[in-house]
């Protein structure tokens, strides 16, 4: 891990399959190679959006530094996920799969 998480390191990494694998360390998208790299210039400021998103991401289920467990119950039950998928993808309506899943999620507990 310590190899990998050194900025050329993970660098040479995440070319492997440029705009697949996306970085995590901004070292990465300072990185000369990876920021001069033809797919990479091709998405524009996609991949530093997304290594910046790392700054404010939240566990589901943990809230001032309490981990409310009920929370891995309901997201291994992928009750929230069909339920994104089935609005984004399916084209559902969004009110109705959130009842949907409400009543799931509750019917599991």
């Amino acid at each position: 891990m310590e190899f990998l998480s050194q900025p050329e390191n993970q660098t040479k990494w995440v070319l492997m399959s440029p705009g697949g694998a996306q970085p995590v360390n901004k070292g990465v998208i300072e990185n000369e190679t990876y920021k001069n790299n033809e797919v990479v210039k091709s998405f524009g400021a996609l991949s530093e959006e997304i290594a910046k998103s790392f700054d404010d991401i939240q566990i589901f289920g943990l809230v001032d530094g309490k981990n409310f467990t009920k929370m891995g119950d309901i997201t291994s039950s992928g009750v929230i996920a069909k339920m994104v998928n089935n609005v984004t993808v399916g084209g559902k309506d969004v009110q109705s799969e959130l009842e949907k899943a409400q009543s799931t999620a509750e019917s599991n507990n």
